[in-house]
């Protein structure tokens, strides 16, 4: 510990004190500082009075070289495994630093974008919540269920955003229109049989979450309403990623707020002016996807990043095979997660209609919250893969760690609103008092986990932006079958609500602790290069 901490303050001075019997690093720039062991005390002898008491030089090779590229020599030789920190990472003051207007320009964007999905839902469980505990049960069996189908396909969001990308930087825009072209057919193609799958298959998925009576009646009608927006789900993915490769953000902002006026006024006519209920709710919601994909259908068109030509011919399956081969890993990693997110609705769903409506409401909070860590995870991934293709690790892992530090005060943040509001919260969503209490009990757990979610969004986007997919995906599937087998004890044990969101938050941790051990180790790492061990 002494020499890391020797060599640490070494670092963050740049004092020139090379190890004895070595070349001083400094010599190419002329330096005279002395330097240690019995020859620095032949060198003070020599040196005068004058010359001790100037002020000590700082060593620019020191200062541009990587702590992180470093090995220390311990007592039995060099160390095997010992990463110092970067002091170009360590910002003296955390309310600043030069990443900041890069990530605020991307993140912003980003989080309006993105936030379409959960605010439609959160507008249908605030309307639906008023009428009654069982449609608002139905909504969110349902909306899983229909989730669960879109999720698969979010690929094609993260596929879609580095092929178009390079096809810019090429200056060649008929190929990126092509390729959005590509997409565009895959996901309507793809919609098309999920909305079919849906609309038929819906009265056995809500039976196989052991939905009953009311509530599972409600629920198919809810379900079905959903699917015939499938198609323009799909095909919504494929359109941010488009914008996201030509740099624009602001178009998906802009195509969701004119959804969610379309799915606040429809979600009102329907409901309570035509009396349609559940149905209403999800007819409004489909309507409301289709407005938004027009208006980036439109703007796609007018800023010609899509040609109406290359929409006339239908691609063949050589063209979007390499789509798909792409989101392989990707979706299996949202398969895992999915399935024990379904796993926890069916055991909620097993525990009445109050308990149903109480996750139905910590769910959407919950959402809801994750979403400006989601614009976090995007900005990791857009800035940690332009570094690294610039050869440049030092900057990537320092726009990683500011986005981290960003992000833990933003979850911080967050989780306290939350726990402040666990009283106010369920108000919004119901009237029910066994409900409200229900989610009184549960919220605070959730607040306090708010952070943890914020930095394994981040992670994972730094990761994925360092291409490190599989690992990313093998991570998924390990705390997820580690979430499954808590959700069991859980079960057997009869903790109820709170006791099935402590499991899947075995998710969150295992993500938190496998990427920050990947990140951390310099062998492992996609941000480090391999080391340079030090002489003895």
């Amino acid at each position: 510990m002494a020499a890391f901490g020797t060599a640490f303050s070494r670092l963050r001075g740049g004092l020139c004190e090379a190890p004895r019997n070595s070349p001083c690093p400094l010599v190419p720039f002329g330096c005279s500082v002395p330097r240690l062991g019995a020859s620095a005390k032949h060198s003070r002898a020599q040196t005068s009075v004058k010359q001790r008491l100037q002020p000590r030089q700082r060593c620019p090779s020191l200062r541009t070289q990587a702590a992180g590229d470093i090995a220390l020599p311990g007592p039995a030789g060099p160390a095997k495994d010992v990463v110092l920190p970067d002091p170009g990472l360590i910002n003296p003051s955390i309310l600043r630093s030069e990443y900041d207007s890069e990530i605020v320009s991307l993140a912003i964007p980003a989080l309006g974008s993105i936030l379409v999905d959960p605010l439609l839902s959160l507008v249908d469980t605030a309307l639906v919540g008023r009428l009654g505990s069982a449609p608002l049960a139905a909504v969110g069996l349902s909306g899983a269920l229909f989730n669960f189908s879109n999720f698969l396909f979010s690929f094609l969001m993260v596929v879609t955003t580095p092929r178009v990308a390079a096809a810019v930087a090429q200056k060649d825009l008929e190929q990126a229109s092509r390729t959005t072209a590509q997409g565009l057919w895959l996901a309507i193609g793809c919609g098309v049989i999920v909305g079919v799958a849906i609309y038929v298959g819906g009265p056995f998925a809500v039976a196989a979450m052991k939905a009953k009576g009311e509530v599972a009646e409600m629920a198919v009608t809810y379900l079905r309403c959903r699917s015939i927006a499938a198609p323009v789900s799909l095909a919504m993915f494929v359109a941010t990623g488009s914008f996201r490769g030509f740099k624009d953000t602001k178009t998906p902002l802009i195509a969701a707020v004119a959804s969610n006026f379309v799915n606040l006024g429809l979600d009102y006519f329907l409901m309570f002016v035509l009396g349609w209920g559940v149905a209403g709710a999800g007819l409004a919601t489909s309507v409301s996807q289709y407005a938004s994909f027009g208006v980036m259908y439109y703007l796609m068109l007018k800023k010609g990043i899509l040609r109406q030509q290359d929409m006339a011919t239908v691609p063949g399956l050589a063209q979007v095979l390499p789509i798909l081969q792409s989101g392989l890993s990707l979706s299996l990693r949202n398969v895992s997660s999915m399935v024990v997110i379904l796993t926890a609705t069916s055991m909620v769903t097993g525990l009445g209609a109050i308990t149903m409506a109480a996750h139905e409401i910590l769910r959407q909070v919950w959402i809801l919250s994750i979403q400006a860590f989601m614009a976090l995870d995007i900005t990791a991934q857009s800035l940690v893969a332009s570094y690294l293709g610039q050869r440049n690790r030092k900057r990537a892992r320092g726009v990683l760690l500011r986005i981290l530090q960003i992000g833990a005060a933003v979850g911080l943040t967050v989780g306290v609103v939350a726990f402040a509001a666990r009283t106010a919260v369920p108000a919004i969503f119901t009237q029910d008092v066994f409900v409200s209490a229900e989610v009184q009990r549960v919220l605070p757990m959730v607040a306090l986990f708010m952070p943890m979610d914020a930095l394994a969004a981040i992670i994972d986007g730094g990761l994925l932006g360092a291409s490190d997919t599989g690992y990313v995906a093998k991570t998924m599937l390990v705390t997820s079958a580690l979430s499954f087998g808590a959700l069991l004890l859980s079960q057997r044990m009869q903790a109820g609500l709170l006791g099935i969101w402590l499991s899947l938050k075995v998710i969150t941790t295992g993500r938190v602790l496998g990427g920050a051990l990947r990140l951390a180790s310099r062998r492992t790492s996609p941000l480090q290069k391999p080391p340079k061990v030090a002489a003895a």
